[in-house]
């Protein structure tokens, strides 16, 4: 088969499916769930149903190094600060602005690689950076001033891109510790839900269970809007490109505004469609600038 052509479809299954996590969040909110809640059932069903199938099929992959288990401890309690501070936006501010904000990783990453990794920045990749951040200013502008939202909210959006940014940061240092995507993927998940359980209620939850729509929203929030997702995107990267990777990735901000509209009646004015359409330019650029560079140094090691 040859993964090459399909991948991109797979992808922007995947892409779509990502869109619907806010959908998720909120009828679990409706059903009278916490943030907190709501993160935890994310975090354990996905590491549950990872757990088995890494049990069954890729037990070898279950092994990590001892000297390593601050690691994941580490980047475990960024996964769960990203989950929480995403829920916790999307219950204050709209589902569209909540998707922008969390997708300015992109950018967090960059600064953190800069201060880590010593990579360079180039002048193209702030003028792209300021473009991405006039976008966000755009949307976030917009809905401020017709007074629609709480500040709160776009601080915890903004929070959820830094933390989701240290998680990619944490599967990059993982690969090069040679971990794989299955087992960085796990034990982050794994110290995740560790992490959340303090933090909720378990008596509500399975309480909450009587209702058939929470067993369906959670099992479609863990499941199909999480695991397979996630993978499918690590998975993709290989045989279409990290540049066309992050192109169709970055599209799950739109999937996340016509869901907000068809679902909850989110209606995106001409500053929030622009500020969408700045902000998608942007981080297509930045991966353009560094994938281009990525070239340029492996051209000079060979």
């Amino acid at each position: 088969m040859d993964f090459k052509k399909i991948a991109p479809i797979i992808l922007l299954i995947a892409t779509v499916l990502c869109g619907f996590m806010a959908v998720c969040g909120r009828n679990l909110l409706k059903a009278g769930l916490s943030t907190f809640d709501i993160t935890f059932l994310r975090l354990f069903i996905s590491t549950a149903v990872l757990f088995i199938f890494m049990l069954i099929f890729s037990r070898q992959d279950l092994k990590i190094r001892k000297k390593d288990a601050l690691y994941f401890i580490l980047f475990g309690v960024f996964k769960f600060l990203s989950d929480y501070t995403f829920f916790r936006s999307v219950d204050t501010i709209s589902i569209s602005l909540t998707s922008l904000l969390q997708n300015t990783a992109p950018y967090f990453v960059m600064i953190v690689s800069y201060f880590l990794f010593k990579e360079k920045v180039s002048g193209k990749t702030i003028l792209a950076m300021m473009l991405g951040t006039f976008g966000c200013i755009l949307m976030s502008g917009s809905a401020l001033f017709r007074a629609s939202i709480d500040p709160m909210g776009l601080v915890f959006a903004i929070l959820s891109g830094f933390f989701l940014a240290m998680y990619f940061i944490g599967s990059r240092i993982g690969n090069d510790r040679g971990y794989g995507v299955m087992t960085y993927l796990f034990y982050v998940m794994f110290i995740a839900t560790l992490a959340s359980l303090p933090f909720t209620d378990l008596g509500r939850i399975v309480g909450s269970m009587a209702d058939t729509s929470v067993i369906v929203n959670s099992l479609a929030l863990g499941i199909l809007i999480t695991l397979i997702p996630y993978y499918i995107i690590a998975w993709s990267v290989k045989y279409v490109g990290q540049l066309k990777a992050s192109v169709i990735t970055v599209s799950e901000v739109v999937f996340a505004a016509i869901c907000g509209a068809m679902f909850f009646n989110e209606a995106l004015d001409i500053l929030d469609v622009f500020g969408v359409i700045t902000m998608v330019v942007s981080i297509v650029t930045i991966s353009a600038i560094s994938v281009k560079n990525k070239d340029a140094q492996d051209s000079d090691i060979i």
